[in-house]
């Protein structure tokens, strides 16, 4: 082995050691990315999944996160090519070759298809038309900056999850709290640190969190959920009401 190759070696290895005390972590939510996607319905949603989860774990760790998570993934995909030849009789190398195969067919459909598509738009004349196409890309526009804002809020969705059950859970060790301004407080901890979509990641995280505590509720009761509902109290009921003279009373 010349030395070049042993000094590529030797840093890779100390680079794989400096990143081990991510593996436990990025193992973890490759392995529920996996089975989220899995449970998905429709196909389309899993690409868009997957990158919202890279980009909230790349927000949390940074580069080495995810570098860890790519690592994971390999190693993951790998150990499957492996375990797939035990199973089906064929080799690890078989099953990459038909992936390559199938990506490289949807290339070649896709390609001469996209150009054709490109040509008779350029070509199309009429008002009709170039309204039509128009009309196409605004709904095109439209659905990228749809999937773009969703995107950056994934990658607060953990942030955003661990901010509300702090919360929770100093609200709910037994000690007198005020409720709304430890609520607020929390809302103007995350503005400061995520801006205008933190705060809109976290009113999703709690209202996925009163959801859940409604619905226990319901089935503990045996009520429907309508009912279970309407025994939500505001907790901005506590706070005090300014009197005519602006006393607080």
């Amino acid at each position: 082995m010349s030395e070049g190759r042993v000094e590529q070696v030797r840093m890779v290895r100390a680079e794989q050691k400096r990143l081990r005390p991510l593996k436990p972590e990025s193992m973890s939510v490759m392995i529920e990315l996996l089975r989220a996607g899995l449970e998905l319905e429709e196909p389309g949603v899993v690409p868009v999944l997957n990158l919202g989860t890279i980009m909230g774990f790349e927000a949390e760790r940074g580069g080495d996160g995810l570098r860890a998570l790519a690592l994971s993934l390999a190693n993951l995909l790998t150990g499957m090519a492996h375990d797939f030849a035990r199973v089906s009789g064929h080799t690890a190398q078989e099953l990459v070759d038909f992936y390559q195969t199938e990506l490289m067919a949807v290339m070649a459909d896709h390609g001469p298809q996209d150009a054709a598509q490109q040509t008779s738009a350029d070509e199309a004349d009429g008002d009709e038309q170039e309204n039509e196409q128009e009309a196409e890309q605004d709904e095109r526009a439209r659905q990228r900056a749809w999937v773009h804002d969703r995107l950056q809020l994934a990658a607060l969705e953990p942030y955003a999850a661990r901010q509300v059950v702090q919360l929770m859970t100093r609200l709910t060790d037994g000690a007198e709290h005020d409720v709304p301004e430890e609520a607020l407080s929390t809302v103007d901890e995350v503005a400061a640190a995520q801006g205008w979509n933190g705060v809109r990641v976290l009113a999703v995280s709690l209202a996925g969190w009163a959801y859940e505590s409604v619905e226990r509720t319901a089935k503990v009761s045996g009520s429907p959920m309508a009912e279970a509902a309407k025994g939500v109290r505001p907790v901005f009921s506590s706070w005090p009401v300014p009197g005519i003279d602006g006393s607080m009373g």
